[in-house]
């Protein structure tokens, strides 16, 4: 897991090319003015999914994780946490792995919690499990997937 401003997201660009292409993307569209839901940029590869969530508690939320794809959350509007757990440390499997979705959920107990605030970033590599969208007054925020 990683955690930035989303002003540094060039700073990661060498991680992957798609990621450098994101990153450009950032710099040239204005995050806050793309429609609901998903927009592809690479069909495939590379899209961003912009989603609004209700409030949701730690209890409320199950550890998930991917195989395939890195993912990058990104809130536009509120202060999201994300609960975090090694991948390695989750034994209790409550769905199992949807490989069209791209994505497995545990019931493990989350191992830590990071705040990201609007205009920051957390990246999730394959394996690294997270509770996403954790907030107390609803959140607006952008989920991106790029194929590994």
């Amino acid at each position: 897991m990683t955690i930035d401003l989303l002003d540094n997201l060039g700073r990661y660009a060498a991680l992957h090319p798609l990621l450098a292409q994101f990153a450009e993307f950032c710099h040239t569209h204005d995050l806050r003015q793309l429609p609901a839901g998903k927009t592809e940029l690479v069909p495939g590869q590379l899209w961003l999914n912009v989603q609004q969530f209700d409030k949701r508690m730690r209890d409320d939320v199950l550890l998930e994780a991917h195989r395939d794809f890195l993912d990058i959350h990104i809130p536009l509007s509120g202060k999201e946490v994300i609960g975090y757990a090694p991948g390695t440390h989750c034994t209790h499997i409550v769905k199992d792995y949807d490989k069209e979705a791209d994505i497995v959920f545990y019931g493990d107990k989350v191992e830590s919690y990071a705040s990201v605030p609007a205009d920051s970033f957390a990246i999730f590599f394959p394996g690294e499990a997270h509770a996403p969208a954790i907030n107390l007054y609803g959140l607006t925020k952008i989920i991106v997937k790029i194929k590994i």
